[in-house]
């Protein structure tokens, strides 16, 4: 699968969860899969995101390209 498309996948998949925690496990499991994005995200974001915030963590998975 190409990265646009993975990344695609990945969003739909995320936004799928109910809360906020499962978006961010369904979203980083996913983009670990695939070789081109597998280091564009990471524990090492999570600092900088607040995973009780249904909408910031929406907001996130949302914009990123």
């Amino acid at each position: 699968m190409e990265r646009r498309e993975h990344l695609k996948w990945a969003k739909e998949r995320a936004l799928e969860q109910t809360n906020s925690i499962m978006m961010w496990a369904s979203f980083s499991s996913d983009m670990s899969k695939h070789d081109e994005l597998r280091d564009h995200i990471g524990f090492g974001l999570l600092p900088t995101i607040d995973l009780t915030n249904t909408r910031a963590v929406k907001r996130f998975i949302d914009g990123f390209n």
